[in-house]
């Protein structure tokens, strides 16, 4: 079975002051930590053998994990000394190199199903799964649309139009799948998934 990935290294600024003595992926929802919960999915889903990237708070995190045996998982750990930015840790798992594995923030509830995702993955021969989720946001605010300027005229700009509260569509990542080798994609050794 694939191995997990939990990506549990940041500070959790968003959330401050809460996150300046509990590091995120602890913060509870209900009566158990958010990461908990997405540990106990992923064990659900036949994904036992976990590694968690750590930075920030990463005595607590262990501490309140430990091995994962309570879990009913083998969770081991990457210790991020600097900040790689997100993903950046992958670089550095060679545990990773010749199976498909899952990777997850420590703070992403999902009701996605990890095992068909994984299926789905291996079915299609893809380097590269993302799992992602499409939401609609409408800004508050009318939005000018504006012509760029004819060629060789000066940088001034004509507004054609305005859309009054447009919405938006996101898609957010929110789980991916990995296979390896992929030679076009890359995992940098520091910096943000290219």
């Amino acid at each position: 079975m694939a191995r997990a990935v939990i990506m549990a290294g940041g500070e959790g600024t968003r959330l401050r002051p809460f996150t300046h003595t509990i590091p995120k992926p602890l913060l509870p929802i209900g009566r158990k930590p958010v990461a908990q919960i997405i540990i106990e999915r992923l064990a659900a889903h036949g994904i036992t053998d976990i590694i968690m990237s750590v930075g920030y708070a990463a005595d607590i995190i262990r501490a309140y994990f430990q091995d994962g045996r309570r879990f009913g998982v083998r969770i081991s750990y990457y210790h991020e000394r600097e900040k790689l930015g997100t993903a950046g840790c992958l670089a550095h798992l060679p545990a990773l190199r010749d199976e498909p594995f899952l990777v997850t923030n420590g703070d992403l509830l999902t009701d996605l199903d990890y095992r068909d995702l994984l299926a789905r993955h291996n079915a299609d021969g893809a380097a590269l799964t993302v799992a992602t989720r499409t939401q609609t946001v409408s800004l508050p605010y009318g939005v000018l649309e504006i012509a760029p300027p004819p060629p060789g005229a000066p940088s001034t700009r004509r507004v054609t139009g305005v859309r009054e509260k447009p919405p938006i569509h996101i898609s957010a990542m929110q789980v991916f799948t990995r296979s390896r080798p992929a030679p076009s994609i890359s995992f940098p050794a520091k910096g943000a998934l290219t």
